[in-house]
């Protein structure tokens, strides 16, 4: 076996690729205790080539983007929900880098973590 067609193959057998990103989120009650609910959305990336920049890139701005949907912000004033859904992305994203296992998207989250 070729080293290209192993690489095809462990690509195709990485999670059948996608990852689920899920977040929990607190809702507060009447009472003001949170209510913990964990949201989940599937993320596919087996049409990238994570031997790339740019398949790493595109796979990292997929999972961000549904770390804001399953961890959203529905209330900009209520500032104990902003930080409890941002701990949420956070979270989230962390979690589907680690479940991929693969050092350059580690490398893209840790540089996006460190810079912002």
């Amino acid at each position: 076996m070729t080293i290209y067609k192993l690489a095809q193959t462990l690509k195709q057998f990485t999670f059948l690729g996608t990852v689920l990103v899920a977040g929990s989120l607190y809702t507060l009650s009447a009472n003001a205790q949170p209510a913990k609910q964990t949201l989940k959305m599937t993320v596919k990336y087996a049409d990238l080539d994570l031997s790339t920049a740019a398949g790493v890139e595109t796979l990292y701005t997929r999972i961000v983007f549904a770390s804001q949907r399953v961890c959203p912000s529905d209330s900009m004033r209520d500032l104990q929900l902003v930080s409890h859904a941002q701990a949420c992305r956070v979270e989230a994203i962390a979690r589907a880098v680690r479940a991929i296992n693969n050092p350059r998207l580690a490398a893209v989250h840790e540089q996006s973590t460190t810079h912002g």
